[in-house]
């Protein structure tokens, strides 16, 4: 690893620690960078916002508020609390794909009595998150480092919710949906690792309605072959889609899942402000399936999907 000197006409002047190097704008330090198995991972503090990024190759991963690594997250963390709404006693749950913690210290915040399992593939990505975005582990956190399908296959425990926020990397088209947790296989593992009325959420990127909505359409109708509800609710600040499902048949239209945001809120459920906001967020609008297929093992064009 080099540093990369500021251009001349830049009159600001910084001090490079070891394993520091510029970005290239003056605002912004690497603070670190390497390459695993599965991606050149680099750390980077946009010192003019306070946030601190993890990027894997050139797609943003992760970030935080420096001066507070439990905040600053991507508005469509907040998407993975409304799993509350589906199934209001979770106490046992289970997220593949660590990136840079945004989901385990959101959980810590605010629902710290949630014993949550952690899988990631990649055991770089474990110790970068470790030194630089706060990942602690605790009681109550477990972390295992692992292809998130074979835990899957492999494990006998049971969980309330199973949330999803891996990715793996296209030369071509960015991060994308590694397409071996997408299948209908996939789901029904999750399904049969799901207490009775669990709940799966998945965080996809793209559009319901313009791009990779051929992504989404698949993943979604994939989903629907293996649960009874499923439901999308889309970030307005960024290109994420969280699918979210449930085993119990419910039907919650928008201004039903908004009321249920608000008594959970009144109750104490729900300590995140805004998310009766996050609930009306649902696509509410019909979702044609009839061009999309079921995402099998044998049938996962997932790449040529992103086209």
């Amino acid at each position: 690893m080099r540093a990369r000197f500021l251009p001349l006409p830049t009159i600001m002047i910084l001090l490079l620690l070891p394993g520091m190097t510029a970005a290239g704008a003056s605002n912004e330090i690497v603070r670190w960078e390497g390459d695993s198995n599965y991606h050149h991972i680099r750390v980077i503090d946009h010192l003019d916002r306070g946030i601190r990024r993890m990027a894997f190759d050139v797609s943003w991963e992760s970030k935080q508020l420096i001066h507070d690594p439990y905040s600053g997250f991507f508005e469509y963390t907040d998407f993975y609390h409304l799993s509350h709404l589906y199934k209001k006693d979770i106490k046992k749950a289970l997220l593949i794909g660590l990136g840079g913690a945004s989901i385990p210290k959101s959980f810590e915040k605010y629902f710290p009595d949630v014993e949550l399992t952690v899988v990631e593939i990649d055991p770089l990505v474990v110790d970068v998150a470790k030194q630089w975005f706060s990942l602690k582990e605790r009681d109550n956190l477990k972390i295992v480092v692992m292809d998130g399908r074979v835990f899957l296959n492999k494990t006998q425990q049971k969980f309330d919710l199973v949330m999803f926020d891996a990715f793996t990397y296209h030369k071509r088209w960015g991060s994308t949906t590694p397409f071996h947790l997408a299948t209908l296989e996939c789901f029904r593992e999750v399904a049969r690792v799901l207490n009775p009325g669990g709940v799966v959420q998945y965080n996809l990127i793209g559009q319901i309605k313009g791009h990779r909505a051929s992504v989404i359409g698949s993943v979604y109708k994939t989903a629907g072959a293996a649960f009874p509800t499923v439901d999308l609710y889309y970030a307005q600040s960024s290109q994420n889609v969280v699918l979210t499902a449930c085993k119990a048949n419910l039907g919650m239209g928008r201004l039903q899942l908004q009321t249920k945001a608000q008594e959970l809120y009144d109750e104490g459920v729900f300590n995140l402000p805004g998310l009766k906001q996050r609930a009306g967020q649902v696509w509410s609008r019909r979702i044609d399936t009839s061009r999309h297929k079921v995402l099998t093992d044998d049938y996962a064009p997932i790449d040529n999907l992103l086209k």
